[in-house]
């Protein structure tokens, strides 16, 4: 029973550690130190610390970190602890436990590193866990006075009678002694056996075991040891219901050493948890459909040609890639079963194989019916016959509602993310009720071409007769389908002539209004300024230009009082808005972000240089002007210098000179190196007016000079020749660069694009280039000063982008300090490039259209306006660039979280559109 007595009172005892754990598992696998204890024990004498109010858990922390601390007693009745170097005998001592400090094998925790790196399947946590159970086995299962060995003879004396918990236990209490993997892997195989013989503990008994079997392989040296280690981990990693890793482990442990059981093991978890069709899916609501197959691992980004591990059965049948995991077949029709064949050794990313091949029939059904709006939103005159176009699919008829949205609801519309976007079946009775009022509804007739996108225009004119101008939302819904499966489509419209623009400052914002069927200025329009509340701010009438401003001080508002919108209204007769909360129109990327605006004191600051040595000074010019560029006198700035650390090493007040500010910081010799900062501040509870930063460096001037030169022909790859690198080097007063040791190396990376052709992107999106690096040969000048090294760039596929050679030479002085220099060289393209330049600003707005410049570059980077988009293309035998699908994307309408799209045509491969999705989620689709 003695065992039992222990694990009682251990029970006693908090099993948690993490104190100890988390500090200590950023640098350690294995505990540097582990507590050997013993209950109802005293150990007399050696006291160096006393500790009173406190727990064994802080107790056997105090003396772990102590490193003259070699026992510990801590006893239960007053919560008082001594932590001891060199104590007497243990006596008993009814309440106490007692504890000796042994320190873990130096080599076992030199190793573990490397035996971590091989458990590369499992995270840190994990590992986290295998370390907190080491840390605080001690107080788990005592040892008490008995050796490890008499240990071990008791719990083979539990196993032979079947009492596997009392095994574990016994072997726990010798582990605290030897710390060997072999105990550990009994440790972890009894837990393991514990957990079957009782269904009620088996959740811990699993657990316990998982984390002694990583703790084993930690301590583990011996391969033939590691391999049994493994199959037990593989077995605990399997009952815990990670049969994933439980491959990986197997795996691993006939990579250390082939044994035939374990071969079938692993055999047998393959066919259980190893790479594999997961699941099945056909896209049939797409205009082209597609049959996918989802994988349990990720396939490979690229090296791979899946088209060979796939049997297709009819002519026309291609291989795409899909979304995560997936692959998918293509070339599909409408109404027909077909079956597709992924064959045996189809990899994955990581290695594994198809252990067989997976044969999937599947039926293409007819798409669901289906309709969206092609705009997210339209501008329709006050008269004339207005019309929305609506595309659907597989319907003749659909159900139209019109709401109207008060510019009282304008507000909340936009913050409830109504506005512009589709409205879900959840929130359209909300909306319905208390945002938008139902005006008309109707049916509209449509033409219907099976499974084909059709575009109808619908008109207007009955439905608005008669209203006044405002905000409208049209609903279309398809009759008779469920509205959670098939989403209706929302189409917002405005009915003005009525243009608002709005410019902000720090004068205030400035509103133009204009008419939208003359361009004229609109005189006499009232203009409201509304906040996030939906509070009126202010309220001002346009000139004869058309134009209102409102004070800045109505603009700083924060929170519920921060401006949100304006409204422009001509009495009764039309209303328009403007959303000052949306994006704005950045023209940045045009080349005419121009400078920010001056605020009222605005200072421009410089140094005289941008680096010193320490114990030089530093010369600081600052000039003062208001907006009007005029200077400003009598502002006394405040000069604060922080040295690279944060720390402030100087403060003081400048004087003003006519607008104009000096001032001299010495900086001492003993100053720390790094980078500097220097800001004036006229106040010190402000944000500073100005910033200016400098470089306090050990440096020498550069005595020699070199330059560098490429040949004007240009670098391809894959070239059968090196290109040759001219070096000129030579001294700053006057002498050729002799005998100069030269070294460096040649950077390969992606080109932000074609200068001929600005705003293209060229390449996959999901297949982004690494910079490659190759080291150039070493050499030294002649006596002119010069030589000529061979570059050859780094091997690498061609991945169809732009790329560019960075040339780095470093040339030594006699010193031996290098003086660098480099050169950049655009890459010729050896094949052909396409590229896409998108029509839109960043994210294409939902239900609006995607326009894109598609463009075809021959090898080179030539653009043969003559050749033919089909057929020959340059540089790629067998035909040239394709179009592909936007699926469930783009230009459709949302439902369930799921875009309904329609098929782009002349739209590249591996293309990606993201939108928002109820205005609360992000969606990315793949042009296969």
């Amino acid at each position: 029973m003695r065992w039992f007595l222990n694990s009682v009172r251990a029970a006693l005892i908090s099993f948690s550690f993490s104190a100890i754990a988390g500090a200590a598992l950023a640098q350690e696998l294995i505990p540097e130190r582990r507590a050997v204890v013993t209950a109802e024990q005293d150990l007399p004498g050696g006291d160096i610390a006393s500790i009173f109010d406190t727990t064994i858990e802080a107790c056997e922390r105090a003396c772990l970190t102590n490193t003259r601390c070699d026992a510990y007693v801590y006893n239960t009745r007053n919560g008082s602890c001594f932590a001891k170097n060199g104590p007497g005998e243990g006596v008993f001592f009814e309440g106490a436990y007692s504890a000796i400090v042994l320190d873990a094998d130096a080599a076992v925790r030199a190793r573990a590193a490397d035996r971590r790196a091989e458990l590369g399947f499992l995270p840190d946590w994990d590992l986290q866990y295998a370390y907190d159970q080491a840390a605080g086995l001690g107080r788990q299962h005592t040892t008490g006075p008995w050796t490890a060995e008499d240990h071990l003879l008791a719990a083979g004396e539990a196993e032979a009678r079947g009492d596997w918990a009392g095994a574990a236990a016994y072997t726990g209490a010798a582990l605290n002694l030897t710390d060997d993997a072999a105990t550990w892997d009994d440790f972890a195989r009894r837990q393991l056996e514990a957990g079957k013989a009782d269904p009620n503990q088996s959740g811990y008994f699993y657990f316990q075991a998982f984390q002694s079997a990583m703790n084993a392989y930690l301590r583990a040296e011996n391969p033939a040891l590691r391999h049994t280690i493994l199959v037990t981990l593989a077995e605990v990693l399997e009952v815990n219901g990670r049969g994933r890793d439980t491959v990986q482990a197997l795996r691993l442990a006939q990579s250390l050493q082939e044994r035939t059981d374990t071969a079938a093991l692993l055999d047998d978890a393959i066919g259980k948890y190893g790479f594999r069709v997961a699941e099945t899916q056909v896209q049939s609501d797409l205009a082209r459909p597609r049959i996918c197959a989802t994988f349990s691992e990720d396939l490979a980004a690229s090296g791979v040609d899946y088209s060979t591990y796939v049997q297709l059965t009819e002519p026309g049948m291609v291989v795409e890639a899909g979304g995560y995991r997936q692959l998918c077949v293509g070339g599909l029709e409408h109404g027909k079963r077909y079956t597709v064949t992924f064959r045996e050794g189809l990899p994955a990313a990581d290695g594994q194989t198809m252990a067989t091949s997976v044969e999937i029939t599947q039926y293409v059904r007819d798409r669901s019916p289906g309709v969206w709006f092609p705009g997210r939103g339209y501008v329709l005159p006050k008269t004339g016959d207005a019309a929305l176009p609506v595309e659907t699919v597989n319907t003749r008829a659909l159900d139209l509602t019109l709401y109207r949205v008060t510019d009282r609801n304008l507000i909340r519309s936009i913050q409830d993310y109504y506005f512009g976007t589709p409205i879900n079946a959840y929130s359209e009775e909300y909306f319905a009720d208390t945002v938008g009022e139902a005006l008309w509804t109707g049916t509209a007739t449509v033409a219907q071409d099976v499974n084909r996108d059709v575009t109808t225009r619908l008109p207007m004119a009955e439905a608005l007769d008669g209203l006044p101008a405002g905000i409208y939302a049209l609903k279309a819904a398809v009759p008779g389908v469920d509205p959670y499966e098939t989403a209706p489509a929302w189409q917002w419209f405005v009915i003005s002539d009525l243009g608002v623009t709005t410019l902000s400052g720090i004068d205030g914002l400035h509103v133009f209004v204009r008419s939208l069927g003359t361009a004229a200025a609109k005189p006499g329009i009232e203009v409201e300024l509304l906040n996030r509340s939906n509070a009126v701010l202010g309220t001002a009438l346009t000139d004869d230009q058309g134009y209102a401003v409102f004070d800045a001080g109505l603009t700083r508002g924060t929170g519920g009082s921060a401006p949100a919108m304006v409204v422009a209204k001509e009495g009764e007769a039309d209303i328009a808005f403007l959303s000052l909360t949306d994006p704005e129109f950045d023209l940045s990327d045009r080349g005419v972000e121009g400078r920010e605006a001056a605020p009222p004191v605005d200072v421009f600051m410089t140094t005289d240089r941008g680096a010193y040595r320490a114990g030089e000074t530093v010369y600081v010019t600052a000039l003062a002007r208001d907006a009007e560029q005029a200077a400003i006198e009598g502002i006394p700035l405040t000069a604060v210098v922080n040295r690279p650390d944060g720390v402030e090493y100087a403060r003081s007040v400048v004087t003003d000179t006519g607008g104009g500010y000096v001032l001299a910081q010495p900086i001492a010799a003993s100053a720390p190196r790094g980078v500097w900062r220097v800001e004036l501040f006229a106040d010190l509870e402000a944000p500073a007016l100005s910033a200016k930063t400098f470089l306090v460096e050990d440096f020498l001037p550069e005595r020699i000079d070199f330059d560098l030169t490429l040949p004007d022909s240009a670098l391809t790859l894959g070239a059968a020749t090196p290109t040759d690198l001219t070096i000129d080097a030579r001294y700053l007063f006057g002498a050729p660069g002799a005998g100069l040791a030269i070294e460096g190396e040649v950077l390969l990376r992606a080109a932000s694009g074609l200068s001929a052709w600005p705003g293209y992107v060229f390449g996959r999106h999901d297949q982004p280039f690494s910079a490659l690096y190759s080291s150039l040969d070493g050499g030294m000048t002649d006596d002119a000063g010069q030589a000529v090294l061979p570059v050859i760039l780094p091997e690498v596929e061609d991945p169809f982008r732009p790329l560019e050679a960075v040339v780095t030479v470093r040339v030594a002085e006699g010193s031996g300090r290098p003086v660098e220099r480099e050169v950049t060289k655009r890459l010729s393209p050896a094949e052909v490039l396409i590229g896409v330049k998108p029509m839109f600003d960043g994210v294409a707005g939902e239900g609006s259209e995607a326009r894109l410049w598609l463009l075809d570059l021959g090898a080179g980077g030539v653009h043969d306006r003559d050749r033919r988009r089909s057929g020959q293309a340059r540089g790629r035998p067998g035909g040239g660039w394709r179009a592909g699908r936007l699926g469930h994307l783009c230009a459709g309408g949302c439902a369930g979280g799921w875009w309904q799209g329609r098929d782009l045509d002349r739209v590249l491969r591996r293309l990606v559109c993201a939108r928002r999705c109820h205005g609360n989620a992000r969606h990315a689709g793949t042009v296969p």
